[in-house]
């Protein structure tokens, strides 16, 4: 009888500890994920081009972007409704003009954001991704 219960406790603390523990998953929702940017619209002048390969991946409060070649920055992003700013602790801001980021704290509106597609809009372009 006794063995019984210290066998129950056992599983009772067991099953609360592994309860506790949680994995961090998304939770930001379609937003989490790497994107392959597929055009750059320009506010200055209107004009559309398609960039080399780049790639902005977004995970919890923090955002890579990545080039060919193991070019990449990390920082800190914040999603809030239909906002996004991101934020690179970078000396060199103009490192990052590759990725269209021209401040190291930059705020996106969000146009469009599904699993499959993301449109992000500054003051000075709008930036249409692919969910990669």
């Amino acid at each position: 009888m006794m063995m019984r219960v210290k066998l129950f406790i056992c599983v009772l603390v067991m099953s609360m500890v592994s309860i506790g523990c949680t994995t961090k998953g998304d939770i930001n929702g379609d937003l989490d994920g790497q994107w392959q940017l597929r055009s750059v619209e320009r506010l200055s002048d209107g004009s559309v081009i398609t960039p080399q390969p780049l790639y902005y991946c977004f995970y919890l409060h923090t955002v890579n972007v990545t080039a060919p070649g193991g070019l990449k920055y990390g920082g800190n992003m914040t999603y809030e409704g239909s906002k996004l700013t991101l934020d690179f602790p970078v000396t060199d801001v103009d490192k990052l003009n590759k990725w269209y980021i021209y401040e190291n704290r930059t705020t996106f509106d969000i146009l469009k954001l599904s699993s499959e597609s993301l449109v992000l809009k500054s003051s000075e372009v709008v930036l249409t991704f692919r969910k990669f």
